[in-house]
């Protein structure tokens, strides 16, 4: 298994935040608090695109499996 790393880009940004809710809710939190994180777990375009921050995603195959 080989993961390829990248620089993110915009128009991933709402696959990210489905990752990042998937990810938490892994760990059995309630329905409740899920909703109160998803502003704080939420990755918006602009994110992406400020040099001040880095995001990478993890791609298995052709799949973002991470970031």
């Amino acid at each position: 298994m080989v993961i390829k790393i990248r620089d993110a880009v915009p128009n991933e940004a709402e696959h990210l935040s489905d990752i990042a809710m998937r990810s938490k809710a892994y760990w059995g939190y309630s329905d409740a608090f899920l909703e109160k994180c998803r502003d704080e777990l939420s990755v918006q375009p602009f994110d992406i695109e400020d040099r001040n921050f880095q995001y990478s995603v993890g791609l298995l195959k052709s799949e973002i499996v991470g970031f």
